[in-house]
């Protein structure tokens, strides 16, 4: 799975979220509940208008997925580029990317990472970041010398890591981060922008009704 974060708005989780003198939003899940409070259409408003943000990003990395020409090695089996499997057995295409809203924070940065794109495939994971590990290359799960086990029929499974990725890294070509990251990167300062504008306007929103 791999992660394309928008927009990170740092401020205490623990404070008063929505300033009565200020549009700043230091907690958004206060934000939120102060929207459902004057009206739940403003809450979904919200999620709607923040998610639209990102659609830029996700037709980019969708078309750019689309392009791609899959190694041979990457045909058939459970990383197959066009029908990879997930751990929950779930299939997924080359271009199945999602955005997603969250409000989850941080424990070290305190920071809210609220829109994100996601590019779910696991073959799509596998391919783009090949070879990042560095080093740490060929030494398997955990330097295990094995793949990390994945669930299979009735049980788990797991490969002894014997030099094919390597062949991999050179068919695909090359450093980490080939086709996602590249592909948003031009779109991402104009998202940031937009999304901090919707935050802004639902504050100011919220400070005028004084809820």
């Amino acid at each position: 799975m791999l992660n394309l974060i928008i927009p990170k708005m740092v401020g205490s989780l623990t404070n008063a979220g929505v300033s009565l003198n200020s549009p700043s939003v230091n907690d958004i899940r206060q934000l939120q509940k102060r929207l459902k409070a004057l009206d739940p259409k403003l809450r979904t408003a919200l999620l709607r208008d923040a998610k639209a943000t990102a659609k830029p990003i996700q037709q980019a990395v969708k078309s750019r997925l689309g392009a791609v020409t899959p190694p041979s090695g990457m045909t058939r089996g459970r990383l197959t580029w066009n029908s990879s499997v997930d751990g929950k057995g779930r299939v997924h295409t080359a271009d199945d990317v999602k955005i997603e809203f969250r409000t989850k924070s941080s424990g070290f940065t305190k920071t809210t990472s609220l829109v994100r794109v996601r590019a779910a495939s696991p073959a799509v994971s596998m391919a783009d970041m090949a070879g990042r590990s560095g080093s740490y290359f060929d030494a398997g799960y955990k330097g295990s010398g094995y793949t990390r086990p994945y669930k299979y029929k009735n049980g788990m499974r797991r490969h002894r890591v014997n030099g094919q990725g390597r062949a991999l890294v050179r068919a695909l070509g090359g450093e980490a981060s080939r086709f996602v990251y590249p592909a948003a990167e031009a779109a991402l300062p104009k998202a940031k922008r937009e999304v901090e504008q919707v935050l802004s306007k639902y504050a100011r929103l919220v400070n005028m009704k004084g809820i």
